[in-house]
């Protein structure tokens, strides 16, 4: 659908800067130089491009050197037990390291336990996505949530997602405990 002009089209008259298409890492390129100018008539239209499950299969690395993406998705292969996996805490380094080199935001996907959701932060990955931080859901749900949460604009960031994802990974405050509270 990417090479063939459709997806142009079907977000024709959308909002464009509030728009991550996501390509899976499973789907094959015979040409990533067609791949690369459909991306580029995407990004002139506003929208912004990411890897999904980056790690999870053969190819995900390629897309990301040949297509240049907005951002990358780290599979859920890494965040799951990442809290006492020193393999899985390295490779998700690396990847914050090859994100921040490339001016690329970094999603870690599947945060379902406050253990996975420090180990991350702890890395610094600022952007998550998991059933700890929201299901999944229809999109008015998340502009709900994300006006709950007190974010700024939509005009203000690049997609609802990532107004959801990055208000919710951001560290809490702590709770100073009933004595600093006066009680």
């Amino acid at each position: 659908m990417l090479v063939s002009g459709r997806m142009t089209a079907l977000l024709a008259g959308q909002p464009a800067r509030r728009i991550l298409v996501e390509l899976t890492e499973h789907v094959m390129f015979g040409d990533y130089a067609l791949a690369r100018d459909a991306i580029a008539e995407l990004r002139a239209a506003g929208v912004r491009v990411a890897i999904d499950d980056v790690g999870a299969g053969y190819s995900s690395f390629r897309h990301v050197l040949e297509l240049a993406p907005d951002a990358i998705k780290l599979d859920r292969c890494f965040t799951s037990g990442i809290e006492h996996d020193r393999g899985r805490r390295a490779m998700a380094a690396g990847f914050v390291h090859f994100a921040r080199e490339m001016g690329i935001d970094l999603i870690a996907e599947g945060i379902e336990t406050e253990r996975e959701l420090e180990a991350v932060r702890s890395l610094g990955v600022t952007l998550g996505q998991g059933y700890l931080i929201a299901r999944p859901g229809p999109a008015a749900a998340v502009s709900l949530r994300v006006g709950h949460v007190g974010c700024p604009s939509p005009a203000r960031h690049r997609s609802s997602r990532a107004k959801l994802t990055r208000a919710l990974i951001r560290p809490r405050p702590r709770d100073p405990g009933p004595a600093a509270r006066g009680g």
